[in-house]
C-alpha cells in the first residue's frame, strides 16, 4: 500500500518555469476562460470543481501567477491532458488544448461525490485525508 508521502500528482513532478513569457500566461488564461464558459461553468462552481479560491481561479483566467499544484487542479477540472497547462507556458501548445473524453465512470465537475479513490492508501492515511478535506469545506462554507 502506498502512502501519503509516496503519491505525486502530474503536475506536482515539474515546477512552473519561474519566467514565463507574460503573453504565455494571458494566452493560456484566455484558453481557461474560454474552455470554462463552453462547459457552462461561472467562476465559483469551476473553482469548487477545481478545489482552488475563486480568487486562484480569476488569477488563471487573468494570466497572473498561480501556484503548480493549483495550475494542476484546474487542468484536470477543464479535463485537460495532464502537462498541458505547463506545455502552454513553456511555449510548447500554440492551440487551444481539446478537452480529453471522460471516461464512462467519471464523476461529473461539480456535484460534490468525493472523486478520490483512496482504496490503495492504508485506512490512517484515508481518514486523514478525508479530515483535511472536510476541513477544507468548512473553511470555504460548502
Amino acid at each position: 500500500m502506498q502512502t501519503c508521502s509516496e503519491l505525486t500528482a502530474p503536475w506536482q513532478t515539474r515546477e512552473v518555469p519561474p519566467d514565463v513569457d507574460p503573453y504565455r500566461r494571458t494566452l493560456l488564461g484566455r484558453w481557461i476562460r474560454e474552455r470554462r464558459v463552453a462547459m457552462g461553468l461561472g467562476v465559483e462552481d469551476a473553482a469548487r470543481a477545481a478545489h482552488v479560491a475563486k480568487n486562484t481561479w480569476r488569477s488563471a483566467e487573468l494570466g497572473q501567477p498561480v501556484r503548480d499544484g493549483n495550475l494542476g487542479r484546474i487542468e484536470a477540472a477543464l479535463h485537460w491532458r495532464p502537462g498541458t497547462v505547463l506545455g502552454a507556458l513553456e511555449g510548447q501548445i500554440d492551440e487551444p488544448p481539446t478537452a480529453v473524453p471522460p471516461a464512462d465512470d467519471a464523476v461529473p465537475v461539480g456535484t460534490g461525490v468525493d472523486p478520490l479513490d483512496l482504496s490503495d492508501l492504508t485506512p490512517e492515511d484515508q481518514a486523514y485525508i478525508r479530515g483535511l478535506a472536510e476541513r477544507l469545506r468548512q473553511q470555504r462554507g460548502e
